[in-house]
């Protein structure tokens, strides 16, 4: 038994479309998937690509064209608590009491969550995914039948769980109960007959090759898309004109236009761009698509973009939904971007000039915000004292400065770097070993450190939140 397992819950998924997504998801045995501890909000969901590693996200529109067999081996689903409440001893005695007494689970796995539990039923054999919702909702019933107040929305296959020990809220987070020890899979009892869901989309079902009936007209919406690519290839293709009319005819596909318009639209994106030979390229389109139909294999998104970038982009823009819009423009930078250079200056002279007080500011990674703060202080202190009866005992009014990082390594390559270029620096020191002016510790948390620091044990956040500590690395910089 296996299920796929995933850092977090959000990758994007597999939809049909000629978008790529990644193979987040590793392919654990089932046991091992719910003892493991993991250092992110690991989530796992039932389903699995067969013979794969390592597999994508897969959305349910994807699955009529995902190439590979998908199939689960595993049930699971929600109980919550009364009123989505947290754990108590009397509730915890009562749920164990559950497992104990009723026939349903006696073949279950269980583990907690905050606020309820997780019941897992491994299977004796796989089932595609197309057809397990019937059985998973029989199951569901069996459940509420015996008095557990079931999720129903687990009744979908692609839903995610969250595993027993993973990182939540950026804490470690651990199930205060998990019990596998009854485990073991079943055989189902078949179904009457299985109702299979129809294909969710809008795609209509493709007809036989021979069968297309061509279009010669297009839309409103496939005209201004060809349009926009037509200008894309006039400014941008120079070589390699039949290939990449065959690539875009199989991108067209892949981005949902139906296989009776494409040699239309390719047809017309010729004429647009200028080509002088569109009835060729019609043609071709024609044998694309009837290879589609036939669920044969075509050139497609994946060689326009490689070739063809500019094409490629132009079709995505053309093509997109809603929410592909949408992120597209929440990416696109609102302001020109500045020169690298000229970015750094002014960092430097907002760092330099600040005035009394606090000042904030923000910059993203690779700006050398760590290099202006070192140019500033070599700045700094190359001042002389203003008086001349000055007897040097305090260092020049203006002269000093401190620079606080976030790692104790870092603090020493900033002091290494303003010693090699010749300006003093006093020390280092951390949080731990500053005192107040009667000698005593300025940290609170000072004396619950120092046996740890004593002891060698690096001061990481994750081994001292029990104890209330903020994130810190207190080792180096306390001993």
């Amino acid at each position: 038994m296996r299920v796929a397992v995933a850092p977090w819950k959000y990758a994007c998924g597999f939809d049909g479309t000629a978008r790529e997504v990644p193979d987040a998801y590793e392919v654990l045995d089932l046991r091992e998937a719910l003892e493991r501890t993991y250092r992110t909000d690991a989530h796992l969901v039932s389903y699995v690509v067969r013979g794969r590693t390592h597999q994508p996200r897969i959305n349910k529109a994807g699955l009529p064209y995902f190439d590979g067999i998908v199939e689960t081996t595993t049930f699971l689903c929600d109980v919550d608590n009364p009123g989505h409440a947290r754990w108590t001893d009397e509730a915890i005695a009562e749920a164990c009491a559950d497992y104990a007494r009723l026939d349903i689970l006696a073949t279950c796995g269980a583990y907690h969550t905050a606020h309820g539990r997780r019941i897992v039923q491994p299977l004796a054999a796989p089932i595609p995914v197309a057809q397990v919702e019937p059985y998973l909702k029989r199951w569901l019933i069996a459940l509420d039948g015996a008095g557990l107040r079931v999720d129903w929305a687990c009744r979908d296959w692609t839903r995610h769980f969250r595993l027993p020990h993973v990182r939540r809220d950026d804490r470690a987070y651990r199930s205060p109960l998990v019990a596998l020890d009854r485990m073991r899979p079943i055989a189902l009892e078949p179904l009457p007959v299985i109702e299979t869901a129809p294909s969710p989309g809008p795609r209509t079902p493709r007809p036989a090759p021979d069968a297309i009936a061509w279009s010669n007209d297009l839309p409103p919406q496939w005209s201004d898309c060809a349009l926009g690519i037509a200008k894309a290839i006039r400014a941008h293709v120079t070589e390699g004109w039949h290939q990449m009319y065959l690539a875009l005819g199989g991108a067209l596909l892949a981005r949902k236009c139906p296989p009776e318009r494409v040699p239309a639209m390719v047809e017309w994106i010729a004429l647009a761009a200028g080509s002088e030979k569109p009835a060729s390229h019609r043609k071709s389109a024609c044998d694309t698509a009837r290879r589609y139909v036939a669920q044969q294999s075509t050139t497609g998104f994946r060689s326009l973009k490689d070739r063809w970038p500019a094409v490629a982009t132009a079709l995505e823009e053309s093509t997109a939904t809603r929410a592909e819009d949408r992120i597209r423009k929440q990416a696109k930078p609102t302001a020109p971007v500045m020169p690298l250079a000229e970015a750094t200056a002014g960092l430097t002279r907002a760092i330099r000039d600040a005035p009394y007080g606090l000042t904030v500011i923000s910059a993203e990674c690779g700006l050398g915000k760590t290099n202006a703060a070192i140019a500033v202080a070599i700045e700094r202190s190359a001042k002389k004292h203003v008086s001349p009866d000055a007897t040097g005992a305090r260092a020049p009014l203006g002269s000093k400065t401190a620079i606080s990082v976030d790692k104790n390594k870092l603090a020493v390559q900033v002091a290494d770097d303003l010693r090699a270029r010749g300006t003093p620096v006093r020390r280092i020191f951390g949080p731990l070993s500053v005192l107040r002016e009667d000698g005593t510790p300025e940290c609170r948390f000072h004396e619950v450190a120092r046996p740890l620091v004593a002891g060698g044990q690096p001061m990481q956040w994750e081994l001292c939140q029990g104890r209330g500590l903020q994130k810190c690395e207190f080792y180096e910089t306390c001993k």
